[in-house]
């Protein structure tokens, strides 16, 4: 089906992205850059593991090699067959011609390390955020459109697929919110933005959680709750660059997150954000508390923030980078 869909758009380029899922054949690799020249953007880990899009600090990918347990991770599959899917994915790129991009230098180093892109090309090409979209408007505007006081501090959580995907860290979110509770020295709001449900045990008397979109509020958009946040919690266990943070940094909101993947290259420590060390719940709740409690210095850090998405992160540079990228490749396919 792809084979004839293609035959009738006649690409110039073809722009991979995450092909685990089910949904495409990787053997199709071989077929399509004999026609194409074929740019894949590697989004997590999947592509030099056995099946999982993160293996949590495991190293046997390193040697084509998978490990116990892998088949349970996110893709999971049903039997443990890592090896085998090495072996096989081993001999698909062997005989396909593919460029390879990284949009975190964080996985674009893993993909210099593994033996399954011998030969290939391996480009640093971060992702870009359009900063029209996601911008800073006034966090008093908006926190008032959401009926709460200028003065009070916000703190955002993105839920989606929280519970869904465990890597998320959707099984430290209690024990921290209810830390940062606990320590509050003046009431604070929570703002649990997107599908997905948060399972609070505890009725909060100093945080009061909003659950967003909120009725009524439905025309405000994602970068108006961005701009309401003073500060973005981030949980997750594995991630290359997410979306999340860049987006809420390009809106003038800090962050705050486990110091995992690629996430140290957008949040500077101590100066956009706060990087903890994984997965250390008591250094997370005594300096959020700590940054939520230096009004001046948390509004400082969302300002860092925009500086910093605004010098490397800028949609416009990202696609220029492609751009060059799928031209250079288009030439080369020509002169072949």
């Amino acid at each position: 089906m792809i084979l004839k869909h293609l035959e009738q758009i006649k690409p110039d380029v073809i722009s991979l992205h995450n092909i685990h899922g089910g949904y495409f054949e990787t053997r199709l690799l071989k077929k399509l850059s004999i026609k194409y020249p074929l740019v894949w953007t590697i989004h997590d880990m999947w592509s030099f593991t056995g099946n999982a899009a993160h293996t949590f600090g495991n190293l046997k990918w390193s040697e084509l090699k998978s490990f116990k347990g892998e088949n349970k991770l996110y893709p999971q599959i049903g039997l443990n067959i890592g090896r085998w899917l090495i072996r096989r994915k081993k001999h698909i790129y062997k005989n396909a011609e593919f460029y390879i991009a990284a949009p975190s230098k964080w996985i674009f180093n893993m993909a210099l390390q593994t033996p399954l892109f011998k030969g290939k090309k391996v480009n640093y090409l971060p992702n870009g955020i359009d900063l029209a979209e996601y911008h800073p408007n006034g966090k008093g505007i908006s926190k008032i459109n959401l009926g709460i006081a200028t003065e009070t501090p916000v703190l955002f959580l993105f839920k989606e697929w929280i519970n869904e995907m465990p890597a998320k860290g959707g099984a430290v979110i209690n024990e921290i919110l209810q830390g940062i509770e606990r320590n509050l020295n003046k009431k604070a709001v929570l703002i649990a933005f997107g599908r997905g449900e948060i399972e609070v045990k505890v009725d909060f008397k100093k945080l009061s959680v909003i659950d967003a979109p909120v009725p009524g509020n439905l025309n405000l958009s994602l970068n108006d709750y961005y701009n309401c946040a003073d500060l973005l919690l981030y949980f997750s266990k594995a991630d290359t660059l997410p979306n999340t943070i860049m987006e809420a940094m390009a809106s003038g909101c800090a962050c705050a997150a486990f110091d995992i993947g690629g996430i140290n290259e957008m949040v500077q420590n101590n100066h956009s954000g706060l990087l903890i060390k994984p997965f250390d719940k008591e250094e997370y709740i005594f300096r959020t508390v700590s940054l939520l409690n230096d009004r001046v210095l948390l509004a400082q850090y969302g300002i860092n923030a925009r500086k910093k998405i605004m010098a490397e992160y800028d949609i416009k540079s990202s696609a220029f980078k492609y751009y060059g990228l799928f031209n250079k490749l288009i030439d080369e396919r020509k002169n072949d």
